[in-house]
């Protein structure tokens, strides 16, 4: 065989643990064995490469009956019955066994690539012609096998048994060997190809359990750094925030004139400082709110809420910075619900009512109208707008059960501007932590990157839910639904 010659797996010799049954379905060669029985006549047995009988077609002879019932007769045939299945067999011809009472035995190996897997026993039968039984007598070997053997008997018995010409066993071998090639061929290829698969998937889920324990070390490992994370950026947001502190209140000190006057370039300078600080401490309360809701360590106190305060308390803070930049804002509540008036409401009172943290719900719509005047046109045509109902909502999470389930009723807050948008390929990953549509360090607006992640964590925690859609007219929407309160907590 050549180096580049592949073997071929259904040449190789059977492996010593390969049963028949491994190899070939035993009703199969049961089938075998009945077609030869039925063609010929002639009892057939097949046995096992450990001797084990698999099948067994065809009526014993009647004087194997006789002979079987005297002491010695039986001990003899059972010799020849250990010999049949003892007897070493040549791959390359059947092997013919000759018993005592002149029947004979065929043995035709089940075999592959020279390796004996079973054997095919066909007999007892007699030759024809046979010389003796021809001239009345019996065989010198069987009339001297037990002395009690009912001679008479046997000679009338012995001439039943099934006869065949040499040429004739001689064929019924060839056919049998050729046969049981064929079948053996095909089963033991697929017997190769069923263990190759078995080791290849072996193999396969080896090579998944090594790549999975890798995955599980490496996800440890992000998980034990992302805590380190966590906790790196909560202790540098406390230690930057003490000095911070006192920067933010000596400058105040020195506004006032505390350290004496100052001229009009100082003030000026300070001015800077004091507005810088701002936001560099807006940034670290940031940070910090972020690992605080990392770690679920942030506090959340609910109560009955009135969103339209909490909106008005937004609108009045921002006002100023959105009137500097020229961007108009405004405030749209909607009282009624579909189907009827707000729940929630105290005497003539229809204004919507959650059940959550003010504090935390007015950090949520900072964060997002703050966010919309930053993104808004500084030329005098930038709309933000803030709009409140009460909507029937549907949870897509129950389906099948939808049609016999109310719908829940929530407080829906739309924060819409016309700025710049957010393009469809990032609408899924603005709520990501750090996550910025324009990433470059060049960017035109700064901040974190943290704003929306805190949002959508807030909101999760009162368990309501943000999304951003397109806005009509150019820009953004973000929409905030949030149960509605019924009076029950």
């Amino acid at each position: 065989m050549s180096e580049d010659t592949t073997p071929d797996p259904v040449g190789e010799p059977l492996a010593g643990d390969v049963e028949l049954s491994d190899i070939v379905d035993l009703d199969a060669l049961r089938a075998i064995a009945r077609n030869v029985n039925w063609l010929f006549g002639v009892p057939v047995r097949v046995f096992s490469k450990s001797g084990a009988l698999v099948a067994e077609v065809g009526a014993q002879a009647a004087i194997c009956g006789l002979v079987n019932g005297v002491p010695d007769g039986r001990k003899g045939c059972s010799s020849v019955v250990a010999e049949v299945k003892r007897q070493a067999l040549s791959a390359d011809a059947p092997c013919a066994i000759a018993c005592f009472t002149s029947a004979r035995y065929e043995i035709v190996p089940v075999e592959h690539h020279g390796e004996c897997g079973g054997r095919f026993v066909i007999g007892p039968y007699r030759l024809d012609p046979d010389p003796e039984l021809a001239r009345g007598e019996l065989p010198q070997s069987l009339v001297a096998i037990d002395a009690r053997l009912d001679t008479a008997r046997a000679l009338r018995l012995l001439p039943e048994m099934v006869t065949l010409s040499a040429e004739r066993a001689q064929q019924l071998c060839d056919h049998v060997r050729l046969v049981l090639e064929n079948v053996m061929r095909a089963g033991y290829q697929a017997l190769v190809t069923s263990r190759m698969h078995l080791a290849a998937t072996r193999e396969s889920y080896r090579e998944l359990r090594a790549k999975h324990a890798q995955l599980e070390d490496a996800n440890r490992r992000l998980q034990e750094l992302d805590s380190l994370k966590t906790s790196f950026l909560s202790t540098v947001s406390h230690e930057l925030r003490t000095p911070l502190t006192s920067i933010i209140g000596y400058g105040d000190m020195l506004l006032d004139g505390m350290a004496g006057p100052l001229t009009d370039e100082q003030r000026t300078f300070l001015s800077v400082v004091r507005r810088q600080s701002d936001q560099l401490l807006h940034l670290i309360t940031t940070l910090l709110d972020a690992s605080r809701l990392e770690r679920g360590t942030m506090p959340i106190q609910k109560q009955p809420t009135k969103i339209a305060e909490v909106l008005a308390d937004v609108v009045s803070t921002l006002a100023p910075r959105a009137i500097e930049k020229g961007v108009y804002l405004e405030l749209r509540t909607e009282v009624t619900a579909p189907g009827g008036p707000a729940s929630g409401r105290s005497g003539g009172d229809a204004t919507p009512v959650v059940f959550g943290d003010p504090n935390r719900l007015r950090q949520v719509f900072l964060n997002l109208v703050e966010n919309a005047v930053k993104f808004s046109p500084s030329d005098g045509s930038g709309i933000v707008s803030l709009s409140t109902r009460v909507v029937e909502d549907g949870d897509a999470d129950r389906v099948g059960y939808i049609l016999f389930a109310p719908l829940e009723r929530k407080v829906e807050v739309r924060v819409a501007d016309t700025g710049t948008g957010i393009p469809d390929r990032v609408k899924r990953r603005v709520f990501d932590p750090f996550y910025q549509v324009e990433a470059t360090s060049t960017r035109e607006y700064s901040g974190s990157g943290l704003g929306l992640s805190i949002v959508k964590q807030l909101v999760d925690a009162h368990g309501g839910t943000v999304a951003v859609e397109d806005n009509p007219g150019g820009g953004a929407v973000f929409v905030v639904r949030l149960p509605l309160w019924t009076g029950q907590t």
